[in-house]
């Protein structure tokens, strides 16, 4: 049985570097099975950091308040402090993204859909204090991405007063796989699936992702609605036109900052998109 799994965690200083941690049980695509655990951080106007390692992490949550603390620790970087704040609900800890006749599973929780944090990150450009907000997810499954991923995208935002997440997932078989929750402090996690994001048809559209800039949206049936910019200055991680054994692949994150129609506050965060094309 091929299967798969990863936990990410998503950090954003307002005023600093955007943050991405993933605990790897496997790769993306189930063919690198034994653990490890990756760090990239992105500071506005500089290049991308990279580390990679062996899982060395604390992470400890008060399942009652929603605090803890966490400590990630890197051969030559490390990234550690407390969560003083923290979201949950309980509709998100298994959603099925897609089953096949077979009854194989594709899973995705969200653990934290938006929290917040102070820590210390130390990398070899430096020491800095962060303050900032989180996100955290897992995904797992017996049946690998490149069997039934078309494209997707996955957009987290956040300010002091709000956040929104959407995961949007086009199938190989013509399905669509699309879910959002956004919340604002104190408030109900609202959980929608009528969405709309018009830059993945742009993102699928162009065989250059990473050079051109694209303007995105997220509009909630009925809620929020939040504008950003995909930016070649901005990216995280490309992975371009990667070939595998009976698949090819690309592979983009870029740091974003947008507005919402919720908040006169900008909101910062990530974006990812990924396609895959059969062999």
């Amino acid at each position: 049985m091929n299967e798969f799994g990863w936990r990410y965690f998503h950090f954003v200083d307002p005023s600093g570097p955007r943050i991405n941690i993933v605990e790897h049980q496997t790769d993306i695509f189930g063919l690198e099975t034994k653990p490890y655990m990756t760090m990239i951080t992105k500071e506005p106007k500089k290049e991308p950091l990279r580390f990679k390692g062996e899982p060395n992490l604390v992470w400890e949550k008060d399942t009652t308040n929603g605090n803890g603390k966490f400590d990630f620790t890197f051969d030559n970087a490390r990234f550690s402090g407390e969560i003083t704040e923290s979201t949950q609900h309980h509709s998100l800890t298994d959603i099925v993204l897609y089953q096949d006749e077979a009854g194989r599973k594709s899973h995705w929780a969200v653990d934290i859909p938006y929290g917040k944090v102070i820590g210390e990150l130390k990398t070899p450009a430096g020491e800095k204090q962060i303050t900032g907000y989180l996100y955290q997810d897992r995904q797992w499954g017996d049946i690998l991405i490149q069997e039934w991923v078309k494209n997707w995208t996955w957009t987290h935002l956040a300010n002091n007063e709000l956040f929104t997440v959407a995961f949007c997932i086009n199938t190989t078989d013509g399905q669509k796989s699309w879910h959002s929750m956004s919340g604002q402090r104190g408030q109900e996690v609202l959980i929608k699936n009528e969405l709309e994001v018009p830059h993945i048809e742009k993102l699928s559209k162009s065989g250059h992702q990473d050079k051109q800039t694209f303007q995105a949206e997220i509009k909630i049936a009925g809620g929020l609605s939040a504008s950003f910019l995909l930016s070649p200055k901005n990216i995280m991680r490309s992975r371009l036109n990667e070939i595998y054994n009976n698949f090819s692949a690309s592979y983009l994150r870029w740091s974003v900052d947008g507005v919402t129609n919720y908040s006169n506050k900008p909101v910062q965060g990530v974006a990812e998109y990924i396609e895959i094309q059969k062999k």
